[in-house]
């Protein structure tokens, strides 16, 4: 990397470390113990904010770099096996790891400024856990000396990034495509800011307990294990999945390549459904509480949640989504053969669309099916109560999430189909994507009068005069764009004979 983008980089930490060494001053004046030098470099080479929001997406984006410059037909020669060109891959990229680990350690210097030098912990590290202090702390219990703890911390963080690395390159082997490697690490560093946001309760899960040592050793308890996991990730990366490589996993390879969309958008849904943080801190005591606070999306009345907003979004954009990925293929390929043998584009359409609203039905079953069994899984009653929202019935929400979500989902997939039949540009298409994200949001749909969100479970106010509304709505809504598109398909110049 050039020197100047090295200078950027250190910019951009030194304004993080800056951000955590206020944070560790007010720390220490909020718990009234002082600090020294171990606090400040412990404190910002493994605070969460630096490593998460700053050193890992640069560190994942240069990985994919490095490994697009890496992959190619001399060096795999050269090498002369998969799992030599993973190391090679991984040698590769270790400079700029050491580089920006050590432009981490040399900020973290520089943030001692003014600070006590000593040879042994502050009484800072040595009051009561608190979690202003448990970087410190968790280090202090580990029975090491300071100097220890900040070698033993930088060593993870290297082997950490290492690992990352060795993963990506592993992935690469299978699937030749860029955009598929930066989709994978976005997948990676999506998870791990979930995880340090979202799994409490499972620690061993949260990747960032294997990039900082006090935050491992709080997991484990002991110096070793992340050590262990990690090396033993990197031995597996190296030379265990890149022996995979020689069996015949061509037909799972060309089936993940056609349909991962799918399979993402389907561990996207089951991600939230499973999660614990869309029940926006309220307990369920019934399978239809946590039916309407996994779908609750959002409200009219001003209520929103940013994590309950993205999962509908998800849920129910990401259903147009790969439609649109679908027709935008299908109308560029096949789609003349399939319109000439059922000899009318009419015929044609509703095939199409009598397959997609069942498709959308089941789908919309199965999201209900799977929310109820998770919610019996952990001891919900499948009572007809809905303890959150009491003014709403249970069959509200069942009306509300099967009929007006299905017309909400059919709504769009038509949108999408119209737009990509006229314009021929993939960006049109995602263009509209947008615009129905954001005429969801309350502020913009004032009223609910615009046809978009309308089958959050945040509309439900227990009036069924104002579910049959938005029924009407979407059935008006979809019958406008149903007539259009019947219009446009009527003058598609096609010779039947």
């Amino acid at each position: 990397m050039q020197t100047w983008k090295w200078s950027f980089l250190f910019i951009l930490i030194f304004v993080f470390a800056w951000s955590a060494r206020r944070n560790l001053l007010e720390s220490s004046l909020f718990i009234k113990s002082g600090i020294n030098q171990w606090d400040m470099f412990i404190g910002i080479t493994g605070d969460p904010f630096m490593l998460l929001y700053l050193i890992l997406p640069v560190t994942l984006l240069l990985s994919c770099l490095s490994i697009r410059d890496t992959h190619h037909t001399s060096s795999l020669i050269r090498v002369q096996s998969w799992q030599k060109w993973v190391l090679y891959s991984v040698k590769n990229f270790s400079p700029v790891i050491l580089v920006t680990v050590i432009l981490l350690a040399i900020t973290s210097l520089i943030m001692t400024a003014g600070l006590p030098y000593e040879s042994s912990w502050s009484s800072f590290s040595k009051v009561e856990l608190t979690t202003f202090n448990y970087m410190s702390s968790f280090s202090y219990q580990s029975n090491l000396s300071p100097f220890a703890v900040l070698i033993v911390q930088l060593c993870l963080l290297i082997l950490f990034f290492l690992v990352m690395h060795a993963v990506n390159s592993a992935i690469y082997l299978y699937f030749v495509n860029l955009l598929f490697l930066g989709a994978f690490s976005f997948a990676v560093l999506l998870y791990s800011l979930i995880s340090f946001r979202y799994f409490p309760d499972y620690p061993s899960l949260i990747a960032f307990n294997y990039m900082s040592f006090p935050s491992s050793y709080g997991t484990y308890h002991q110096v070793y294990p992340a050590f262990i996991c990690l090396i033993g990730a990197l031995i597996l990366s190296i030379y265990g999945i890149p022996l995979l490589k020689k069996w015949s996993l061509v037909p799972i390879q060309m089936w993940f390549k056609n349909y991962y969309p799918y399979v993402i958008y389907t561990m996207l849904c089951l991600l939230g459904i499973a999660s614990p943080q869309l029940t926006l801190a309220t307990q369920s005591v019934t399978v239809w509480d946590t039916l309407y606070l996994r779908f609750y999306g959002i409200s009219p009345e001003g209520s929103f949640s940013l994590i309950s907003f993205l999962f509908y979004v998800v849920v129910t954009n990401g259903f147009v989504y790969l439609f649109q990925v679908y027709i935008t293929d299908y109308l560029s390929g096949r789609f003349y053969y399939m319109v000439i043998r059922y000899s009318s584009t009419y015929r044609w359409f509703a095939s199409l669309g009598s397959r997609l609203g069942l498709w959308a039905a089941l789908w919309l079953a199965c999201l209900m099916m799977l929310t109820i069994s998770s919610g019996l899984i952990f001891g919900q009653s499948i009572n007809p109560l809905v303890t959150v929202q009491t003014n709403v019935s249970m069959s509200q929400i069942m009306y509300h999430f099967l009929i007006n979500g299905w017309l909400q989902i059919l709504n769009g997939v038509l949108l999408v189909f119209l737009i990509a039949w006229v314009f021929t540009e993939v960006t049109m298409g995602l263009i509209a994507l947008a615009v129905l994200v954001l005429a969801a949001l309350p502020m913009i749909n004032v009223g609910g009068w615009l046809p978009a969100g309308l089958s959050s479970m945040g509309y439900l106010n227990g009036q069924w005069e104002d579910v049959l509304r938005i029924t009407g709505l979407l059935l008006i809504t979809l019958l406008f764009q149903l007539s259009l598109i019947l219009l446009v398909i009527r003058n598609k110049d096609i010779a039947f004979h």
